[in-house]
């Protein structure tokens, strides 16, 4: 093998904090009011297929969908807010990858694969 391409964010680089010091499910209630445990579960349903790319929808799509069906009505500042929000989260992910992360990234700089980080997964049918 002569190379390797990976996608570093959710694969070597997770996003933990989410704004006010919750995780996703409990930031994502809070904003539109709905229960956490719901967002947590749904949201564990959902992930395998958005990070398969076999979803139909985007995240913001399918919050906006998961709302609807609790008889919550998502308006455009609730969806910037929420874009902005992850958009935060990530970028403060990959500024401050977790020590193993680092550590593996330079036993790869020094080994013959070439390594390419990716933040936009490469899916293989």
């Amino acid at each position: 093998m002569k190379a390797v391409v990976f996608d570093l964010l959710y694969t070597l680089v997770h996003p933990g904090r989410y704004p006010g010091g919750t995780g996703r499910a409990g930031w994502l209630s809070g904003i539109l009011g709905i229960d956490a445990e719901v967002v947590r579960r749904r949201g564990a349903e959902f992930e395998p297929w958005l990070e398969s790319g076999r979803a139909d929808r985007t995240e913001l799509e399918w919050i906006r969908d998961l709302a609807g069906e609790l008889g919550v009505t998502v308006t455009g500042d609730d969806l910037t807010r929420i874009d902005a929000g992850w958009g935060l989260t990530r970028r403060e992910a990959l500024l401050d990858p977790p020590p193993a992360t680092i550590a593996t990234l330079r036993a790869q700089a020094h080994s013959s694969v070439t390594a390419l980080p990716d933040v936009n997964p490469l899916v293989v049918p």
